[in-house]
């Protein structure tokens, strides 16, 4: 039985992704592969793999994070699947895994012959589709950023997405020949996408809190990918997104868990997807941008003068 299941019969009121100590980089070039042994030995000694669970579901970003692997040139691109195996995006997967699981893409067989996803990792978290499911998630998300972007869709970003993604030049053409047309398809295929991988690896749960005899439905994950496309899946329910403040970002800002973040209480639509006040940028460099703009920028034009 896999352990995010597992979270859901215990009667635990978060479902949890289980990963380990110690992973290895396994197989040929072309085929190499994310796993978790039993044991290794370090220093001539015989160690013990060990694991430790976390709530994927209140991270707070852990689906941005997977998605803007792409834009910070922490992964090679390639036409060709089997071209995705280059030794940058060996490394970023392996150090993905270290920090947060495997994929959860290896499905494993209980002795009662019931099938789940296997946290230690195996044949199936390879590079190339670890690689492949990031390249994917960054176009959905920047699909969904060029589609509601304040001042009109970003066409541009659209059409580049679209070619990538082997969109015909026809259908390219008709689709992005009025913004209100590339803000609609933009739109449909983060929502088709979307929606294609919270089928394959989610699924409603019941839990039950302790002390109370009724059940409650909340979401549960086949796997890691899934828990990552559920905050996207929340993310297009949303009524109220927050941008990151440096003008010349687009990007949304995620929403920060707190202690008291609970699943059974999640209503994205209402409450909006950013929920800390003092979250306004979507990354460091982004802040760094703004203050240069806003004050740096102003004070040295103003030393000359200008």
């Amino acid at each position: 039985m896999g352990i995010a299941q597992k979270a859901a019969d215990n009667n635990q009121p978060q479902p949890v992704w289980e990963y380990w100590k110690r992973y290895d980089l396994r197989g040929e070039k072309g085929n190499r592969y994310i796993y978790a042994p039993n044991f290794w030995r370090e220093g001539g000694k015989r160690k013990r793999n060990e694991s430790r669970t976390y709530s994927p579901l209140t991270r707070g970003g852990l689906f941005f994070k997977f998605a803007r692997l792409g834009d910070y040139e922490d992964l090679d691109p390639a036409t060709h699947l089997e071209e995705l195996d280059t030794d940058k995006n060996a490394q970023t997967a392996y150090d993905w895994a270290d920090q947060w699981g495997v994929l959860g893409l290896t499905i494993e067989e209980t002795p009662e012959g019931r099938s789940y996803a296997s946290t230690i990792g195996g044949a199936e978290d390879t590079v190339v589709r670890f690689a492949e499911e990031a390249w994917a998630a960054n176009a959905v998300l920047r699909l969904y950023e060029s589609a509601t972007r304040e001042s009109g869709p970003d066409v541009a970003t659209i059409r580049e997405i679209m070619e990538y993604g082997g969109v015909g030049t026809r259908s390219r053409s008709h689709f992005t020949s009025r913004p209100e047309r590339a803000r609609d398809w933009a739109l449909a295929s983060a929502a088709e996408q979307t929606q294609e991988r919270v089928s394959r690896y989610c699924h409603p749960a019941l839990y039950r809190r302790p002390g109370r005899k009724h059940f409650r439905e909340a979401p549960a994950f086949r796997n890691l990918l899934g828990a990552l496309w559920l905050e996207m899946f929340w993310l297009l329910l949303s009524d109220h997104t927050r941008r990151c403040r440096n003008p010349d970002c687009n990007r949304v800002v995620p929403f920060e868990p707190t202690p008291t973040r609970d699943l059974f209480a999640q209503n994205i639509r209402d409450t909006g997807y950013a929920t800390r006040d003092d979250k306004v940028y979507c990354s460091k460099s982004c802040a760094n941008r703004h203050y240069y703009l806003t004050k740096t920028k102003p004070r040295r034009r103003a030393a000359r003068g200008l």
